[in-house]
Parts: C-alpha cells; sequence; structure tokens
C-alpha cells in the first residue's frame, strides 16, 4: 500500500518587526490603554489635577476666583496628549475600514498600522526639545504675562504661567509633529499602496473622517485661544494667526486625500476614454448599416448604445474626492462659523456703542 503524500505545510506569515521603537508620547499612551476604565478619564483627571494646581497657586496669591482662561491654559498640556491619543485610536479604524483597499502586494499592512499611531523616538524628543525654546520667545514678546493671562500681578503667578508655558510647548511641539506625521503617512497611503475602483468608492471613504477631525481639532484649538485671550481686529498678529488656521485647515482635510484623488480622477477618465471609443464603434456600425441598408438586428445595436449611456451617466456622477456628502459643509461650517459670528460682532460693536 503506498504511503500517502503529505501536504506541505501552508506558509506561516513572517513576524512583524516593528520599525521603530516607542517614543516618549507612545510609551505613555500604551501605558493609559493599560489601565483600567476608558483613556479619555485619565486625561479628565490630569485636566483636573492641572487646573486644581493652577488654583492653589493663584490662592496662594490670594485671587480665589476660577476663570475661563485659568482652566483653559491649565488643561492644555492634557488637551495635546489627549488629542494624539485620539488621532492614534481614529486611525485605526479608518485603516480598518480602509484594509480592503490595499494593495498588500507592496506594503505590509502591519507596517502602516505602525507608522499611523507611532512617532519617530527621536522626532518626538526633537518636538519637545525645539518646544521649550518657544519658552523663552514668549517670555520676550509678554513683558506682562500676568496681566494677560489675568492672574494676580506676582512673582509667584509669572513663575506658574511660565511652567504652565513650558508644559504646553513641550506638548503640544509633539502634537504638531505628530499630526504632520500621521496625515503625511495617509497622503503616501493613497498615493502609492491604494486599489481604487470607482464602482465602490465607499472604502476610500474611510481617512476623511480622520482629516476632517483633525482639522476641527486644529480650528477649535486657535478659536480658544483666540476667545479666552481675545485681540482687536486690527491686531495684525490675530489676523494672521486666524487666516493662517483657516489654510491650515484646509490643508489638512485635504492634502492626505489628494493622492488617491488623483488615482480615482485618472480611473474615471479611463473609463470614460473606453466608453467613448466603444460608443464611437457603435455609431460607426450604425452609420455603416444605414449606408448598407442592413438594418436587421438595430434593436440590438439600440440597446448597447442605450447601455453604453446609462455608464456614462453612472460613470459622470461618480465623485473624485474621497469624503462621502456633507461632510466638506461640516468642515467648512467648523472653519467659517466662527470668523462670521466674530466679523458680524465686530462689525455691530459700534453700532451698539451709539
Amino acid at each position: 500500500m503506498a504511503k500517502r503524500q503529505s501536504r506541505p505545510a501552508a506558509p506561516q506569515p513572517r513576524a512583524f518587526v516593528a520599525p521603530t521603537s516607542l517614543s516618549w508620547v507612545d510609551r505613555l499612551t500604551t501605558w493609559v490603554d493599560g489601565l483600567p476604565g476608558p483613556a479619555w478619564g485619565f486625561y479628565l483627571l490630569g485636566g483636573l489635577i492641572l487646573v486644581a494646581l493652577g488654583w492653589i497657586g493663584q490662592a496662594s496669591q490670594g485671587v480665589y476666583l476660577v476663570r475661563p482662561a485659568h482652566v483653559f491654559v491649565s488643561v492644555q498640556p492634557v488637551v495635546a496628549l489627549g488629542l494624539i491619543h485620539y488621532f492614534d485610536r481614529s486611525a485605526l479604524r479608518a485603516f480598518d475600514r480602509f484594509a480592503p483597499a490595499v494593495r498588500t502586494e507592496r506594503v505590509d499592512p502591519r507596517e502602516i498600522r505602525w507608522r499611523l499611531t507611532h512617532l519617530p523616538p527621536r522626532g518626538a524628543w526633537m518636538a519637545s526639545l525645539v518646544g521649550l525654546l518657544f519658552v523663552p520667545v514668549f517670555a520676550a514678546i509678554t513683558p506682562d504675562p500676568a496681566r494677560v493671562f489675568q492672574m494676580a500681578p506676582t512673582p509667584v503667578s509669572v513663575a506658574e504661567i511660565h511652567a504652565f508655558m513650558v508644559l504646553i510647548w513641550v506638548t503640544y511641539a509633539p502634537l504638531l509633529v505628530h499630526t504632520i506625521h500621521q496625515l503625511r503617512w495617509v497622503h503616501r497611503i493613497h498615493a502609492r499602496y491604494t486599489r481604487v475602483d470607482p464602482y465602490d468608492i465607499g472604502t476610500l471613504y474611510a481617512f476623511s473622517a480622520l482629516t476632517a477631525r483633525t482639522a476641527v481639532a486644529l480650528t477649535l484649538l486657535n478659536y480658544g485661544w483666540t476667545l479666552v485671550y481675545p485681540a482687536p481686529l486690527n491686531n495684525p498678529v490675530n489676523v494672521v494667526l486666524t487666516a493662517f488656521f483657516a489654510v491650515l485647515t484646509a490643508v489638512v482635510f485635504a492634502w492626505p486625500l489628494w493622492g488617491v484623488h488623483r488615482l480615482l480622477a485618472e480611473e474615471k477618465a479611463r473609463l470614460l476614454a473606453d466608453g467613448a471609443r466603444r460608443m464611437k464603434a457603435s455609431v460607426a456600425e450604425l452609420r455603416r448599416r444605414i449606408d448598407s441598408g442592413r438594418l436587421r438586428a438595430m434593436a440590438d445595436l439600440h440597446k448597447a448604445m442605450a447601455s453604453l449611456e446609462i455608464e456614462h451617466a453612472a460613470l459622470m456622477r461618480i465623485p473624485t474626492w474621497p469624503w462621502p456628502p456633507g461632510t466638506l459643509r461640516g468642515v467648512a461650517a467648523a472653519v467659517l462659523l466662527p470668523i462670521a459670528i466674530w466679523l458680524i460682532q465686530q462689525l455691530l460693536q459700534p453700532l451698539l456703542a451709539r
């Protein structure tokens, strides 16, 4: 009796080796994920602790009123770290929905997941160190920080402000670098590793939610600073910053999606050209039959031409920007509505003052 030949074992997927080690930001988010309870609870508790510390510092100077400006400044370090954590989770959810469109023959999906949610360690440390350089710059351009931040005019208040500025810039700079790093990888995924099908673009919508949330979050941070520390309309710094963040919002939302927009536009143009070629051939056949007087089976030809017209109309309705209907309007409203309200207030103030 012949021995049954054993089937060769299926090849095992190679073990994934992380391309970088963990940065200090990623170590923190990993530690927070390992804590019991939701991650937002940790950041809420951290914000409350910082607010309490700020209040204690002011109370020691005889100021017992907690102002919105104090709360806003106190929670900014936790807000920056919380946003990094939130963007990472959003990126993972987006990639899970996007995964069917990834060209796995070109890239390991596990590497993409890692790149989307991890900062290079050196980049995170360099960002924090560069952020520290902004503290003396802030001190130089703010000669009376206690008045600006509505705190007691004492050396202790000034020291407290500078301490919070250190925490803010040490966390804000990694947030900025993290945003650039993450959205650059979203752009790279779309431009290099995406399989495009214009008839199935729902998968390609996945990252539009991430870019929209990132754009709105950065805009709200800017509006928060403007709200608690308002500057007059004729202040050039305020005008420039408002314009800068409006442009930044548009770039953050649209630029990472440009690659897949280009691929969709090219594939749509190819399908339209293919349909036009077939329609041209059908029209030529129609004319040949009319000229020769052979009018049999014209119904089939008519159906074929009608089908090509239906296909052309369907292709023309397919969008080439990978975001669901309403997303663009939502981002525009989040950016432009506060600006419109602010401008209306500025215009009405002279009238109300009469």
